[in-house]
């Protein structure tokens, strides 16, 4: 549908290219089994499935201020320090990619547009 659009009205806008990537984040968490992904003041907020703790280990790893709360499945994540709404999906999208993999990703999975 992108392509479709691009094709018929020229490059998308920064705001639409955006609203695409974040539709496609929507169904990427959706496919992880995520029920929360948001932003709640300084930080991301994550529901999903129980974090292993090999990838707990990541979390920390990757995010040192991160935190999971096990018996609420919650992970919260300090935001970038500064950032555009283009740049903050991308960062959600990979915080995605390392806690929450997904078994065999579909093309339709990437957020690339």
């Amino acid at each position: 549908m992108v392509a479709e659009l691009a094709d018929r009205y020229g490059d998308l806008p920064l705001p639409a290219q955006t609203l695409v990537l974040v539709t496609r984040l929507r169904r990427r968490a959706q496919a992880a089994g995520l029920s929360e992904v948001l932003v709640k003041g300084s930080k991301l907020r994550v529901v999903g499935p129980p974090l292993p703790d090999s990838l707990q280990v990541r979390l920390q790893r990757l995010y040192p201020k991160g935190n999971y709360l096990a018996p609420a499945r919650v992970v919260l994540i300090p935001l970038p320090e500064s950032h555009t709404d283009h740049a903050l999906v991308a960062w959600v999208e990979n915080v995605l990619d390392a806690l929450y993999p997904l078994a065999n990703p579909t093309p339709s999975d990437t957020l690339t547009a």
